[in-house]
């Protein structure tokens, strides 16, 4: 062709360009686009059926490539947009960490090269006064540095150390932003609430994003119940529920504070009465229900469970049942013999009194 083609003087040459394995993929995709197993018909059938929103990306929405490259590269399917996300999002992370190892390597260091020719002439130089200035040759790194605010849409600061009861603090006298909150407890108490981390002044977050529930320090006393538990201090935290299939399953209580100040506590008019502290033990204040109890909100509505089923033993003692034993033996009052929740406790009232040996038996007292 080019033999017999009429050339015009002083016209340049144009020479095609070969790129070795094009020619083939060329064949390939004009012999896909005139029909086959692999055709391009099926795959734009495929891909008009698709939902839209499950299509390819915009090559040109990619932050790390220009349009006309990424256009290039899928379409000879040699890499995808999201491969080159996935590489230069990781390509971050490593860089990040190997920032981190530099700082934590230069924190870590000897202050002077004098260190090691100290050591070598068998001066102490981990002793109090010498340790800072040679860590490295020590072995001893200082504590990690305070960690960076994040910026989440709060206002942040330095907090002020509080002061925690019957436990103290092991920060320092002011605290940086996002510093947790450090509490040992004295011997003898346990410490609840989780952790809080500072937000500014006297202001601590935490998971429920609630700075009124702080971490305390708490003594627990036997788990022996008696009577209706109103001097109960033991640490049982859980109730007996239904699960979706009728089998019962233990549950875990609420923290008394997270429940009461969130205003979801349901059919309880004095609600501040059960301000009992940031826990989830069982507890009787008063003895103002039959038994030690919890709150639950495993529906989304606050509300009074029982952890206990009965009384202690002690009130089972010279226990007879009134009624006969068709009765109390029957499973339509039996199934009342232990509490449960609020919405039965006068009906397991009744059948207590009622039946009191069977439900005492029941009870395994």
């Amino acid at each position: 062709k080019q033999r017999y083609q009429r050339r015009v003087p002083g016209e340049k040459v144009k020479r095609e360009v070969r790129v070795p394995g094009e020619r083939e993929k060329r064949d390939e995709e004009e012999k896909r686009f005139r029909g086959g197993a692999e055709s391009n018909l099926g795959k734009r059938e495929e891909d008009r059926r698709r939902p839209k929103n499950n299509r390819g990306k915009n090559p040109e929405d990619n932050p790390y490539m220009p349009g006309k490259l990424a256009r290039l590269l899928q379409k000879r399917g040699l890499i995808s947009e999201e491969d080159v996300i996935e590489y230069f999002e990781k390509d971050k992370e490593e860089e990040v960490e190997q920032t981190e190892e530099i700082v934590r390597t230069k924190r870590c260091a000897d202050r002077t090269s004098q260190c090691k020719v100290l050591a070598a002439r068998g001066t102490d130089v981990c002793s109090a006064r010498m340790v800072a200035h040679c860590q490295a040759t020590c072995k001893k790194c200082s504590a990690a540095p305070a960690p960076r605010p994040t910026d989440n849409g709060e206002v942040q600061g330095k907090c002020l150390t509080p002061a925690i009861a019957n436990g103290r603090v092991g920060n320092g006298r002011s605290m940086n932003p996002g510093e947790p909150l450090n509490v040992r407890c004295n011997p003898g108490y346990t410490l609840v609430g989780g952790t809080s981390k500072c937000l500014i002044q006297d202001v601590f977050t935490n998971e429920d994003k609630d700075a009124r529930l702080v971490p305390e320090c708490i003594k627990l006393g036997s788990s022996t119940l008696s009577g209706n538990g109103a001097s109960y201090t033991g640490g049982k935290n859980t109730y007996s529920a239904k699960d979706a299939y009728g089998r019962e399953v233990k549950m875990e209580c609420d923290r008394w504070n997270k429940d009461v100040l969130r205003g979801i506590l349901m059919g309880y008019a004095d609600g501040k009465d059960l301000l009992l502290g940031n826990h989830n033990y069982c507890r009787n204040p008063g003895g103002i229900e039959p038994v030690p109890f919890c709150l639950a909100s495993a529906t989304g509505v606050g509300k009074i469970v029982y952890c206990f089923g009965h009384g202690g033993c002690d009130t089972c003692a010279g226990a007879t049942d009134k009624y006969e034993a068709d009765y109390c033996a029957d499973p339509r009052n039996t199934r009342f013999c232990l509490y449960t929740d609020k919405s039965t406790a006068n009906r397991v009232a009744a059948i207590q009194e009622n039946c009191a040996a069977t439900c005492c038996k029941m009870a395994k007292c």
